[in-house]
């Protein structure tokens, strides 16, 4: 990911690590660490304090309970989108990611950085195979999006939010860094218009 610099203005940024977060990542121990060992994170992510420790904290998520896929008879895929605007004073990584179906959705950029009080909206399409079984069902298996963020010390450069928008940083971030996450459900359902509908 990265770590804390000077910009030409004075203002703190964090730079390109080409260690914990790289497109390669390196795996961490899963082993406590030694007081003599160094966090490689506190330098660029901030821990949620009692008053922040859920998403809902930090961000507004839209629709906040559920996302529906409706598909028509002989129409085009399904697509919802889901809204996360960062409501801190921070700059913040978030992420949404399905909880249990992965395959089942095609997502544009679903990760990415976030400055004070600015939105990235998600776009969600069901896959061709999920449409299938869909209008096949009537139905598919319940299903939610897990929306998860962290918190940076500073503003990250250029070349890190780039990369924040294609590195799986999740599975590396110890859970003193991570905030409660918000789920959003998935509704799915079927629709075929007869002649009062047209």
């Amino acid at each position: 990911m990265g770590q804390s610099g000077s910009s030409s203005s004075g203002l703190s940024v964090v730079q390109p690590l080409a260690s914990a977060f790289a497109s390669t990542p390196r795996k961490l121990s899963s082993q406590p660490m030694s007081p003599q060992s160094v966090d490689p994170f506190a330098s660029y992510l901030r821990q949620p304090d009692a008053n922040s420790a859920s998403t809902d904290a930090v961000a507004v998520v839209n629709p906040s309970t559920q996302l529906s896929f409706t598909l028509m008879h002989n129409a085009t895929t399904p697509m919802s989108v889901l809204t996360v605007t960062n409501k801190s004073n921070c700059h913040i990584v978030f992420r949404v990611q399905p909880a249990l179906y992965a395959s089942r959705y095609i997502m544009d950029t679903p990760q990415g950085v976030l400055g004070p009080g600015r939105s990235a909206a998600v776009a969600i399409r069901l896959a061709p195979a999920a449409c299938d079984q869909l209008l096949m069902n009537g139905t598919l298996d319940a299903d939610d999006f897990i929306v998860e963020v962290v918190l940076l010390v500073a503003p990250p450069a250029p070349a890190l939010v780039a990369e924040l928008r294609t590195v799986d940083l999740w599975p590396q971030v110890p859970a003193q860094y991570r905030h409660v996450p918000h789920r959003v459900a998935a509704r799915f359902s079927t629709w075929t218009p007869n002649a009062n509908d047209l």
